[in-house]
């Protein structure tokens, strides 16, 4: 058996002409194609999950109550010896919900409302 090189160049001339693992071109392309397809599988996949989370937070957002009511506020007091009144009227608003939310809101794991997602290109032609 060879002794093993110290020195760096003589290490990485010694891996170059090594040959004893060596995969055949039809190996290497095999391997290639199913990584290539296995990661083009999981991006989707990635894609999809991305799309679904960002759904849902946003029906979450969206169902967040944004009403708001007060009530008149009227009172009485002294200040050096003078009586004053002051009031301040009530006012309220009430939030309705959008065009695209339905009464029942977003199930979780199904498609995130008001997100619709089309194919880019036409399956007819």
């Amino acid at each position: 058996m060879d002794r093993l090189p110290t020195d760096r160049t003589h290490v990485i001339a010694t891996l170059c002409r090594d040959d004893s693992g060596m995969l055949s071109s039809i190996e290497m392309v095999l391997l290639a194609t199913i990584v290539l397809v296995g990661c083009i599988v999981g991006l989707s996949a990635y894609r999809d999950s991305i799309i679904q989370e960002l759904g849902d937070a946003s029906a979450a957002v969206s169902s967040l109550q944004q009403g708001y009511d007060y009530n008149e506020i009227v009172n009485r007091g002294t200040i050096d010896n003078m009586q004053f009144d002051f009031q301040i009227a009530g006012s309220s608003y009430v939030d309705n919900l959008n065009f695209c939310e339905p009464a029942i809101r977003d199930p979780s794991g199904q498609a995130p409302m008001c997100i619709e997602i089309v194919p880019l290109f036409d399956q007819e032609r």
